[in-house]
């Protein structure tokens, strides 16, 4: 009960005013200032940045033509022009063919006749978009 009479006595008292006001100290602002610029840089890296949304497999090339196999749900995501890379190689899809559950995917590169990695881009999606909606 004492307590609470000394804090009124403190508060009501005008010569004791400026005990109540605090100084932040600077300390606070680089915090503050920290987080702000983390943020900030979040922010233009989600603007500026794009993730490759690709999918990966195996072709086969043979005469100059890559063939990929694909299951129908990423068959219906791809459409001529997208980018593939074919093992170190960067080519554009030329065709999309549907034969029932699977699909092929066609692209023309020259190289070694073989079986190589492939990744195909199916989309760019940039970060910041996944804030905005």
């Amino acid at each position: 009960m004492a307590d609470n009479k000394n804090r009124k006595e403190r508060i009501t008292s005008p010569e004791k005013l400026d005990a109540y006001l605090q100084v932040t100290k600077p300390s606070m602002w680089i915090v503050i200032g920290a987080v702000f610029a983390i943020v900030i840089a979040f922010i233009v890296w989600g603007s500026i940045t794009t993730v490759d949304a690709e999918v990966n497999g195996y072709g086969s090339v043979t005469d100059g033509t890559v063939f990929c196999v694909v299951d129908e749900t990423t068959a219906r995501v791809v459409e001529e022009g997208q980018t593939l890379w074919v093992g170190k190689y960067k080519t554009q899809v030329t065709s999309v063919t549907e034969e029932g559950s699977d699909s092929h995917i066609e692209a023309k590169l020259d190289i070694a006749d073989g079986i190589y990695p492939t990744r195909l881009i199916i989309d760019n999606i940039s970060p910041i978009s996944y804030l905005i909606n």
